[in-house]
């Protein structure tokens, strides 16, 4: 056994048994509460980032950012994050997208408030027929999570927030159209397939540079200088996107798209900054809003940066 899983055994049982305390998801590490489910409109950003035929760099996350470059027909896609876990859930649904009905992944995945009922949701039975898929180290983390349980189903509320709004079945969907229907899936099984297996990288992306190894012609960057607590058109959100630029010059082909952060539920006129060519798209959110002071605008908005290589 190498070191990595070693590792990650004893971790993962200190986690999952509460000897150690999960960090919180809004405390970024390498061990905190992941999503299930991506909460930003992938279908919205893929329309101005193009993913056909581009070789891709993604944060890891829920995932769904790696299904949606594969989905929308990347090359092939490279992933990073702090958080551990998000490598574990995104090989979990690399795995299960390649193994499982679009039925048994919708059942599996999605907690069952939602379906009534729904004794599939992260069901042993499930898991273990996924196991012997996966490489060694994440098939080591799932038997440890098994192990710590003595029901039918695991009890993943100790690793991911299913309590969240991202995992109500109408927005699990709503700008994720993979998920919408068979076809779509299917059409994202025949591409994660013969796709080639992702590098992830644990790091953040201000310290990745020196391990990348490929160079990118889309780098999705999500919602990281918000996560970084940086408030919209502050001189430090410029700044710390300055820094990730410069570092990543190296492995950015000519006119790499960037998407360098996204704002939920606001206007174009509230959010971000100007810098060279960044570019406001602004699209119908995920999820309508709430009837509060918080979330009352149906619009997201997403800063896209086209870099030149001449510059």
């Amino acid at each position: 056994m190498n070191d990595i899983v070693r590792r990650d055994d004893l971790e993962a049982v200190d986690i999952l048994t509460g000897a150690v305390s999960l960090k919180s998801i809004n405390d970024y590490g390498t061990y905190s509460r992941i999503l299930l489910f991506s909460n930003e409109n992938l279908e919205g950003t893929a329309a101005e980032l193009s993913y056909q035929n581009k070789s891709v760099l993604t944060v890891a996350s829920s995932g769904d950012q790696y299904l949606a470059a594969m989905y929308y027909g990347a090359k092939n896609v490279d992933l990073f994050d702090i958080n551990r876990f998000t490598y574990y859930l995104t090989c979990l649904k690399i795995t299960a997208v390649k193994h499982l009905s679009y039925y048994e992944y919708l059942n599996f995945f999605i907690p069952p408030y939602t379906f009534e009922k729904n004794k599939y949701f992260f069901a042993v039975s499930t898991l273990e027929r996924l196991i012997p898929f996966m490489e060694e180290d994440v098939a080591y983390f799932w038997e440890q999570v098994i192990n710590c349980s003595d029901k039918s189903n695991i009890d993943i509320n100790r690793l991911a927030s299913i309590y969240d709004i991202s995992c109500d079945v109408v927005g699990v969907k709503n700008g994720s159209p993979f998920y919408e229907n068979k076809e779509n899936y299917e059409k994202l099984k025949d591409r994660v397939i013969s796709a080639p297996k992702p590098i992830f990288y644990e790091t953040d992306i201000v310290d990745i540079q020196s391990l990348l190894k490929n160079s990118y012609d889309v780098v999705y960057l999500s919602n990281i200088l918000f996560r970084l607590g940086l408030s919209s058109n502050s001189p430090s959100e410029i700044s710390i996107f300055k820094e990730i630029l410069s570092k990543l010059r190296g492995n950015l082909n000519d006119n790499c798209r960037i998407m360098v952060n996204y704002y939920f539920n606001n206007h174009k006129e509230n959010v971000g900054f100007d810098y060279e060519s960044i570019k406001k798209i602004s699209f119908i959110s995920k999820y309508l809003p709430y009837d509060d002071d918080f979330l009352d605008i149906d619009t997201d908005v997403a800063l896209v940066y086209t870099y030149n290589a001449q510059k």
